[in-house]
């Protein structure tokens, strides 16, 4: 019995005995504990993760390709805007010609409207100072001419007498 015992002596203390029995109970653990299902849970977890992670790296790749080709068309798109633009800002300047000619247009035609209206007041108002200096002057003419030669006098309402019937008998 001894050299029975030596071998379940020398088994115990051996690493390689140790090692094998640990293997078995950690197999039989992972069967109790289905880690190949845990396992197989993963990978398939993984693999999803890899397989949108590449669909994510297409999508990204078609977006980049949008935009490097949106990119390249930007100059130009940058220069029909700014042909766009300077084509605007030539009709605007050009309206702004025109209604500017038309203003100026209508301030000239009311500038000379104004004027002539003001020479009219100004003729008129000539025109009576003169007319009351003329009778001014041939009031004092005749008044001069009637002290000058009384004789006058009664000329003048003899005329003025004879002018006041042929006014009656007409």
């Amino acid at each position: 019995m001894q050299p029975l015992l030596d071998i379940l002596k020398y088994l115990a203390t051996s690493n390689t005995i140790n090692f094998i029995l640990m293997v078995g109970i950690l197999y039989w653990i992972s069967r109790k504990i289905e880690l190949n299902k845990i396992f197989e849970t993963g990978i398939q977890k993984i693999k999803t993760d890899i397989k949108n992670s590449e669909n994510k790296k297409e999508g990204s790749k078609q977006e980049l390709e949008k935009a490097k080709t949106i990119l390249a068309g930007l100059p130009e798109d940058i220069k029909e805007l700014d042909n766009n633009c300077n084509e605007k800002i030539d009709i605007f300047k050009k309206q702004i010609q025109d209604n500017t000619k038309i203003s100026i247009s209508k301030v000239n035609s009311n500038i000379e409207r104004v004027i002539s209206i003001d020479e009219k007041k100004i003729s008129t108002h000539i025109l009576e100072g003169t007319a009351k200096n003329s009778l001014n002057i041939a009031e004092q003419n005749i008044i001069k001419l009637l002290k000058e030669k009384p004789e006058l006098h009664n000329n003048f309402i003899q005329n003025s007498i004879d002018e006041l019937d042929r006014v009656n008998i007409q």
